[in-house]
């Protein structure tokens, strides 16, 4: 897996194995995750709209609480977005609510990117509360070459290990994690991994991990395809291929109706 993410998302130092810790799946990683970040009642910041699986996730035994960004009125991948996040956080600390970390989903289920601008400032907010940011780069590999809203450019996706982050974020604030659900359309298989040069923290998911091992076959599985390079070349390129191509099907036939819909999407299978 660290060869695997050291090839495509492109980091400015290399993913180590032992950087990584693995489960079986996203899920479990998030309820992990918040074992380790939180207590009781402590909250994780996340933009609407989201994934709806997150509370369960963070919230059914790990009782963290997930706290809502809302977006409505303004363009939540411009600057104005940030403001709104630290608003929520100062509304949760006055209404009782710790927040201890900012989920950074790029982004599921609007699929569009954020500007790398904004998630350096979203760093930098992390940074100045002292919060862990967890960047979800699930859908990293299922990004593709959007020319049909020629009006409204999409914007590529950048990993949050792609660029220097250290002027923005602390590296023991910073995280990821990533499976092969999304981009290998493997919802079955179910391994994922999370990142971090936080050794305390990767320590103390470890020590719980053991309840959320992946199968011997689903690792033996994963493994086989990481490590057929020519393969997963073809895989990934026909995935985005086909990605485009339904994307366009679909923006099509909802302008040729007359309904509206958010363009400059180029990720997943996503329509705004």
């Amino acid at each position: 897996m660290a060869k695997h993410m050291n090839k495509y998302f492109h980091p400015v130092s290399k993913v180590q194995p032992g950087d990584l810790v693995f489960a079986n799946g996203i899920t479990s990683l998030c309820e992990l995750f918040g074992y380790a970040i939180g207590e009781l009642g402590d909250g994780i910041l996340i933009s609407r709209s989201s994934y709806q699986a997150f509370p369960a996730d963070f919230g059914a035994k790990a009782k963290i609480k997930c706290v809502f960004v809302p977006s409505k009125g303004i363009d939540c991948f411009s600057l104005s977005i940030v403001d709104r996040y630290e608003k929520t956080l100062l509304d949760a600390k006055a209404n009782g609510t710790k927040i201890r970390a900012l989920l950074l989903c790029n982004h599921n289920p609007l699929g569009r990117c954020y500007p790398l601008v904004i998630v350096m400032a979203l760093m930098q907010l992390c940074q100045k509360y002292y919060l862990h940011l967890l960047a979800d780069e699930v859908y990293a590999l299922s990004v593709f070459l959007s020319v049909f809203d020629a009006a409204s450019p999409a914007v590529p996706f950048t990993s949050v290990f792609a660029f220097d982050s250290s002027p923005y974020i602390s590296p023991q604030y910073l995280y990821v994690v990533y499976g092969l659900s999304k981009d290998f359309v493997a919802g079955g298989l179910r391994l994922g991994c999370l990142y971090s040069g936080n050794t305390e923290l990767l320590n103390a998911i470890s020590a719980v991990g053991q309840f959320a091992w992946s199968g011997s076959l689903n690792q033996l599985f994963a493994a086989e395809m990481l490590e057929d390079e020519e393969w997963l070349n073809a895989f990934l390129d026909k995935s985005r291929v086909v990605l485009k191509e339904r994307y366009e099907i679909c923006s099509a036939m909802l302008d040729g109706h007359g309904i509206e819909y958010q363009k400059g999407v180029n990720a997943g299978f996503s329509v705004g």
